[in-house]
């Protein structure tokens, strides 16, 4: 790993694309191309990640999220603008996603929060047609939602790289504030197995990044096993499952079925 600033290192994973991590608590991503480079994700707000970015391009940036909770959007204000989904662009994900909230991750963390992080920022909205033409690469994103209702991952067709976020991490929260029913967020991950299964790599939010098939099908197995409870009179009110090893999908028992 290569050291950037107090909190910010980053591993070149392959020509063009690094994982930064903000002292182990999240990742951030970035793609760089001929002519502009894309930072998906802007961990809590700890530090100076501006500064971390520009020790790996010096070309013109693009900030987008894969959700808007404040792990991930925590530093927006450092750059005045970022692009996320617009079903995370409610009052509720406002509140998430706050600086308020960033500060409080930081805090609870041990990071010092870097005060111009909750500058003003404006907020683009994305779509499934959306294209970051980099100048020799292009990235796409496809919304897999769950985690909060404007989750997205982003593709990159030509080195076969796709950032997930927290779409469908191993420990896999959908008993929060803002989180889909588990059933609605199984509707949508078919997508990503079948890209995996052609020999993409995915990449997501936190620990070392690295999410094989084997991972995201369990995590997908294990939910449609809460569903399965969960109709079947069987499952806990709260709680996850399994309840003590890795991987596991946290749930909220009056989040589980979709509304009719």
């Amino acid at each position: 790993m290569q050291q950037l600033t107090q909190y910010h290192s980053a591993e070149k994973i392959s020509e063009g694309f690094f994982r930064i991590t903000e002292k182990d608590v999240v990742n951030i991503y970035l793609f760089t191309g001929r002519d502009k480079a894309l930072l998906i994700d802007m961990g809590c707000g700890a530090g100076n990640l501006s500064d971390a970015i520009r020790k790996l391009t010096d070309k013109p940036l693009i900030c987008a999220a894969t959700h808007r909770h404040p792990d991930h959007v925590g530093a927006a204000g450092q750059y005045g603008m970022y692009y996320c989904d617009p079903d995370d662009l409610s009052a509720e994900y406002d509140s998430i996603g706050s600086a308020q909230a960033s500060r409080g991750m930081c805090e609870r963390f041990g990071l010092e929060y870097n005060p111009v992080s909750a500058s003003h920022c404006d907020i683009l909205t994305i779509n499934d047609a959306t294209i970051f033409d980099l100048g020799d690469r292009q990235i796409i994103t496809e919304k897999l939602p769950g985690h909060t209702k404007g989750s997205r991952i982003f593709i990159d067709h030509k080195s076969k790289i796709i950032v997930s976020g927290d779409a469908v991490n191993p420990y896999m929260f959908l008993q929060l504030a803002g989180c889909l029913s588990i059933e609605e967020w199984l509707k949508h991950t078919d997508s990503i197995v079948n890209y995996l299964k052609e020999g993409y790599s995915s990449w997501y939010g936190h620990g070392d990044g690295r999410q094989p098939l084997e991972q995201v099908e369990q995590i997908i197995r294990y939910g449609k096993e809460i569903v399965r409870r969960k109709k079947e009179g069987i499952l806990p009110d709260a709680g996850s499952y399994p309840e003590e090893t890795l991987p596991r999908v946290y749930y909220r028992s009056d989040n589980v079925i979709c509304a009719d």
